[in-house]
């Protein structure tokens, strides 16, 4: 420190003083740079600007309960910090937070103080959960178990997650399901009768606590058609013997064709024919019938007329195709008690019977 000074005195006309303080040091901390973001699992480059190059430090990274420290040695500038991705289980429900970083500043063992920086910390896209498996059931219902197969209209499909697990601490939050016309957001489908047939492929997701969805478990299961057995080109007519056609034969020839559903080899159709005589009660049943082919049957009286169910049965269902078979064509014809007449016909009961269309 120095100073001068002047007087009026004749004797001292002026002077100059001077000193030596010692000052204490005030220390200063270093400075602490680092990005806005970063993704967790990935490393993020530091700087630090220290007031002396002596100066060394300490690092620390916290995000909620996961803390990672780092030491640095004097005079290192700019310093690589890799953090981790388990950090992620700090935070479950989300997929960003912000972390603090601090800087301790140390002279020799001297901690002189802290700065601190704020960071993002993104969990990156691939950290998803996972859906665990994707279980198909069928639901046989009136499908023989044996046959092994999907039947449309008869079975049915029961879809079951099962597994599923979160990742780096979040929980499963949300299933979901669809297929078969069907869609869940819980962890079990079950549809209804499959009315498609064809290739069906189920699909199962989830949904964890951070919002994110797992990739999609997908399965397929092939459904064979179905549909009611029918009956075409029937044929019921009265004959003879040996088949020729004869309205006043006693032999009745059934020709037909059949459409039936094979679900893969497993099913079988079979045709017979109920008949009765008009006017009473009880069915009289034939044997099983050839399709494409004159099948001949005996003791059709010429003066009964008989009501016909051609009926197809398979493993489902049964599908008929009715008919009448008339009596025996006569121009006129009495009852052999005289109480009828018929006229197109035999007479059957007591009055008039007309089969002919009628003009008056």
């Amino acid at each position: 420190i120095e100073g001068s000074f002047s007087t009026r005195s004749t004797y001292i006309s002026g002077g100059s003083v001077s000193a030596v303080v010692s000052l204490p040091t005030i220390a200063r901390l270093s400075r602490l740079s680092c990005p806005q973001s970063a993704a967790l699992g990935s490393t993020v480059s530091l700087g630090i600007a220290a007031e002396d190059a002596a100066y060394h430090h300490r690092l620390q990274l916290t995000l909620g309960s996961k803390q990672l420290e780092q030491a640095v040695e004097a005079g290192q500038s700019s310093v690589s910090l890799a953090v981790p991705l388990q950090f992620a289980e700090a935070i479950p429900a989300a997929t960003q937070a912000q972390a603090t970083l601090q800087l301790y500043t140390y002279s020799e063992q001297t901690l002189l103080g802290s700065t601190e920086a704020a960071l993002t910390l993104t969990v990156p896209e691939s950290v998803v959960p996972t859906a665990g498996t994707l279980t198909l059931t069928r639901i046989d219902g009136e499908v023989p178990g044996e046959w092994g197969i999907y039947v449309q209209g008869k079975s049915r499909v029961r879809a079951a997650l099962e597994g599923a697990q979160g990742a780096l601490g979040s929980t499963i939050a949300a299933y979901g399901l669809e297929g078969g016309g069907s869609s869940v957001r819980s962890q079990q489908l079950e549809t209804p009768l499959l009315s498609q047939a064809g290739a069906l492929t189920f699909s199962g997701s989830v949904r964890d606590s951070s919002g994110r969805s797992s990739a999609a478990l997908n399965e397929a299961i092939f459904v064979y058609p179905w549909e009611t057995p029918r009956l075409t080109e029937v044929e019921l007519s009265r004959c003879t013997a040996d088949g020729a056609a004869d309205e006043n034969g006693t032999f009745l020839k059934v020709r037909f064709a059949q459409q039936f559903s094979a679900c893969d080899g497993h099913n079988s159709a079979q045709v017979k024919l109920k008949y009765r005589a008009l006017g009473t009660e009880a069915w009289s049943t034939s044997a099983a019938l050839a399709a494409g082919q004159d099948n001949l049957l005996s003791g059709f009286a010429i003066s009964s007329t008989y009501e016909l169910s051609l009926e197809i049965t398979d493993a489902f269902t049964t599908g008929s195709y009715g008919g009448l078979l008339q009596t025996a064509e006569r121009i006129v014809n009495i009852r052999a008690d005289g109480q009828g007449m018929a006229l197109g016909k035999m007479s059957e009961k007591q009055g008039l019977e007309v089969e002919w269309p009628v003009q008056l």
